[in-house]
């Protein structure tokens, strides 16, 4: 981690080992003040760290009800997957002599939002902190 005025630098070493080196520049004129580039930062190595599971499944038997954002929990034994997704596409076919079916690709939900407590508090400059904030307007981007 540096502290110079205008760099703040974060890296995690066991994402390192698993997958590389990546690095990702932010140059934003909204960033303004130390603190700001350290939540910015803090907030996107926990994001993009570990790469987003995605399982896409074709052929399955149509749900007509689900549309792209739904939660739904995926199950295969073979693969060893019991999670919940967020469905992200949806292709439907039929014919007049195949049956009604859809192919989907969805992404773990535990992936896109890891932790739902670690929110901002609006306001102030401060991380949410559930001992010292009891009821507080929680602001997540």
């Amino acid at each position: 981690m540096s502290e110079q005025a205008d760099k703040y630098e974060v890296e995690d070493t066991t994402s390192i080992r698993r997958y590389g080196r990546r690095t990702w520049r932010v140059h934003n004129p909204y960033i303004t003040t130390y603190r700001h580039a350290e939540m910015v930062g803090d907030y996107l190595l926990a994001r993009h760290k570990d790469p987003i599971h995605v399982v896409r499944i074709a052929g399955a038997r149509a749900v007509p009800w689900l549309e792209p954002g739904d939660r739904v929990t995926v199950v295969d034994s073979l693969a060893g997957i019991n999670d919940e997704y967020f469905l992200s596409h949806i292709r439907w076919s039929f014919g007049p002599s195949s049956p009604y079916i859809m192919d989907i690709t969805a992404m773990r939900a535990s992936d896109l939002f890891a932790n739902l407590d670690n929110y901002f508090v609006i306001g102030t400059d401060r991380y949410y902190d559930p001992k010292t904030y009891l009821d507080p307007k929680r602001l997540f981007w």
